[in-house]
């Protein structure tokens, strides 16, 4: 759509990893960043453009696979997989605290900054369960199934760029996204459950 819209702009998608988004814009690496609990230094504004429910990522083996919602405390008996606290403090506590709040204390296994990615075999193999938000949860791995919480939870979209930025086609370009994300809150163009058990 932004390809469209602003056919004399160069839009690159530019991924990085949990807790990197902050990193990327100071050190000219993006304009705007989209993200979860960035980290930005005072020159920058940050702006939460959507909220979006927390699921769980669950082994399609795993017999609560078949759920259509899911307490946390049911998975006591497997850990949470999380890449290392400090790549992000914010969310990585955010989550936490989900836990906590559902009377689940978990080991956690540490993993890479994305975890449905290079570690999701952990998941898949029935030896951990993620929690992730619902525009990931509907693309799952292979093997894994996303279930959404019984007891929902949030997780902010934040999108973040310089403060005092005078370039027009950047504004342009910040309301779209606020557009096109008030769209997605308001349309649930995902599943409530994804995957096959």
């Amino acid at each position: 759509q932004a390809e469209e819209l602003f056919p004399q702009l160069q839009v690159e998608d530019v991924a990085v990893e949990t807790g990197e988004v902050g990193d990327a814009l100071v050190g000219g690496g993006c304009d705007i960043g989209i993200g979860r609990y960035i980290d930005v230094a005072g020159d920058y504004r940050c702006e939460v453009i959507r909220s979006e429910p927390l699921f769980v990522a669950l082994s399609s083996g795993h017999p609560l696979a078949g759920n259509s919602s899911i307490e946390l405390a049911q998975l006591a008996d497997l850990p949470v997989l999380l890449w290392p606290r400090e790549r992000n403090p914010r969310y990585y506590d955010r989550l936490m605290e989900v836990c906590a709040s559902a009377g689940l204390e978990p080991l956690v296994l540490v993993s890479r900054p994305r975890i449905i990615g290079a570690r999701s075999y952990l998941i898949s193999d029935h030896r951990a369960f993620g929690l992730i938000p619902r525009s990931t949860a509907g693309h799952p791995a292979p093997g894994i199934v996303t279930i959404p919480l019984a007891t929902p939870q949030l997780l902010p979209l934040e999108m973040s760029w310089l403060d005092g930025d005078p370039r027009p086609q950047l504004h342009a370009f910040l309301d779209l996204v606020r557009r096109v994300s008030s769209n997605a809150s308001r349309v649930a163009s995902w599943p409530s459950r994804s995957g096959k058990p």
